[in-house]
C-alpha cells in the first residue's frame, strides 16, 4: 500500500497482518543475502525508500517466506515475514550485451517567408 504518492516513497507491505500496535509490522528484507533496513533512510518526511534503489530489471528471483520456515532461518526478525531478493549476477559463456536506445529528429514542417513589397 502507498502511503505517499511521492515516487520512490516507502510502501507498507504487510505478510502477516499487524502484530503489535507500536512495533513494526513490516517484513524483514533480504537481498543477496544480507538483512536491509526498509523504509525511510532518514526521519525527514520527504525521504526515499531503500528499496527503490535497486532496479527492477536486475532482480532475478523473489520469494516470501512466512511462519516457521522464516523463523528458523532469521530469527525473532522474521516474525512478520521474509522476502528474498536475489539480484542478477555474471555467467560464464558468451558475452551478452543489450543495448537500448532512441532516437529523433524535428524539421519545420511549413516554412513560411513574409516578402514586404
Amino acid at each position: 500500500m502507498a502511503t505517499t504518492g511521492q515516487p520512490g516513497a516507502a510502501q507498507q507491505i504487510r505478510i502477516r497482518g499487524i502484530g503489535s500496535i507500536t512495533a513494526s509490522s513490516a517484513p524483514l528484507f533480504v537481498i543477496d543475502g544480507m538483512p536491509v533496513n526498509t523504509g525511510d533512510a532518514s526521519s525527514l518526511t520527504n525521504s526515499s525508500n531503500l528499496l527503490a534503489s535497486i532496479n527492477p530489471n536486475d532482480i532475478e528471483s523473489l520469494s516470501v517466506l512466512k511462519d516457521a520456515s522464516a523463523a528458523s532461518i532469521y530469527g525473532s526478525r522474521a516474525a512478520n515475514g521474509v522476502i528474498i531478493i536475489n539480484t542478477k549476477k555474471g555467467k560464464a559463456g558468451k558475452t551478452k550485451i543489450r543495448l537500448d536506445t532512441e532516437a529523433g529528429y524535428n524539421d519545420i514542417a511549413f516554412n513560411q517567408r513574409w516578402v514586404s513589397h
